[in-house]
């Protein structure tokens, strides 16, 4: 069983930022944001990259959504390349790279990101797997056996 994440005296709820990362609104993004930018936690910055990035599809500008894409892909990234083999950043990246338009240029991970998730699947914790598992069901990249 995944242990929580300690913010200060609360407790950083791992399943619902995985809720608001897959189905949340502009506000609930945002509320999610304002939690994980008053925290500090390892991997904080994969998380909060991901979510910029998400965000970045319900702005209305056009300079906007650029900024908030851009200011997430240097989050996640620079996780990505401190930590390579954490499975759960490789997969954040995977969704925004299937779901990113072409215009952003963000797909050439697609592919080695989806090997490395099948690879290193059981080595993620209860609560990323089940999002993992959720969103693999409308995926047309990652498709998961179970």
């Amino acid at each position: 069983m995944a242990l929580p994440i300690l913010i200060g005296l609360s407790v950083f709820d791992r399943s619902g930022y995985y809720t608001v990362f897959s189905s949340g609104t502009h506000s609930q993004i945002d509320s999610e944001l304002t939690v994980i930018s008053g925290a500090n936690f390892y991997g904080k910055n994969a998380l909060q990259g991901a979510l910029l990035m998400k965000r970045a599809g319900f702005r209305t500008s056009p300079i906007d959504k650029l900024h908030d894409f851009r200011k997430g892909a240097t989050l996640l990234e620079t996780a990505i390349s401190s930590d390579s083999v954490n499975t759960e950043y490789r997969f954040l990246r995977l969704v925004i790279q299937e779901n990113a338009p072409g215009i952003v240029n963000y797909k050439r991970d697609l592919d080695r990101d989806n090997l490395f998730i099948h690879q290193h699947f059981q080595e993620l914790s209860p609560v990323v797997q089940q999002a993992v598992r959720d969103y693999s069901k409308h995926s047309k990249v990652l498709k998961l056996e179970n």
